[in-house]
């Protein structure tokens, strides 16, 4: 009995309380928006529409091309109307804390109606034989308002890898706690909120939003 209770003891608070069971599951879906190519999207009490293009003729793929943006809206009771634009470009943020080696190049987006500081980067590991073979690393960095959240490629759901190349979810933080996440490993796409009322949720829910509807496409 005590070597029991000597194991219980020694398990982490969040093991027992995984980040997945202790946030709120919404399913992310596409509905009519105002054109085949500008679907609209809804996910809780987010909704919007976006337009996106992707060329992976470059070598660095999707970060190497001009052609690779989105424009997304998005709409909430707490955060209102925003609009963020996405393209492949030069970082903006300071990455000192991300661990592998990364390409120059980034996915970055700007936002409208989110304050001046608003800003999202997304970077990939340096391509290569490795990073074809294996699920893609990815991290991202968001400032929106006084939240900055970061998030790191990982798996999230049941299935160790996606019905695509790219990541099969990512775990997004608020410093060095764990707060929402994404699964992208089946059909359908599936954001985990902090509850209604966290000081994190709009800005988990924007990186979910991005996260989601980035074009991954590793070269």
């Amino acid at each position: 009995m005590l070597a029991v209770a000597l194991l219980a003891a020694s398990v982490p608070a969040q093991a027992a309380d995984p980040l997945t069971e202790r946030t709120e599951k919404l399913k992310f879906e596409f509905k009519k928006g105002k054109s085949f190519l500008q679907p609209g999207y809804a996910m809780g009490e987010y909704s919007g529409i976006t337009r996106q293009s992707a060329s992976t003729t470059s070598a660095l793929g999707l970060y190497g091309s001009a052609k690779s943006k989105a424009e997304i809206s998005l709409n909430s009771p707490s955060l209102g109307a925003v609009t963020i634009k996405c393209k492949g470009g030069e970082s903006r943020t300071a990455l000192g804390w991300i661990t592998f080696d990364r390409d120059k190049l980034a996915y970055v987006c700007t936002f409208e109606g989110a304050g001046p500081e608003a800003a999202f980067t997304l970077v990939q590991s340096k391509g290569g034989l490795m990073a074809r073979l294996q699920t893609p690393q990815r991290a991202a960095e968001l400032r929106l308002g006084a939240v900055t959240l970061r998030a790191e490629s990982k798996q999230v759901g049941a299935m160790p890898f996606g019905l695509t190349a790219g990541a099969v979810g990512y775990v997004i933080r608020n410093g060095d706690q764990d707060v929402a996440a994404v699964d992208l490993s089946g059909l359908g796409k599936i954001a985990y909120l902090p509850s209604k009322g966290a000081a994190e949720r709009d800005a988990a829910a924007v990186m979910a939003v991005i996260l989601i509807l980035f074009m991954d496409n590793p070269v």
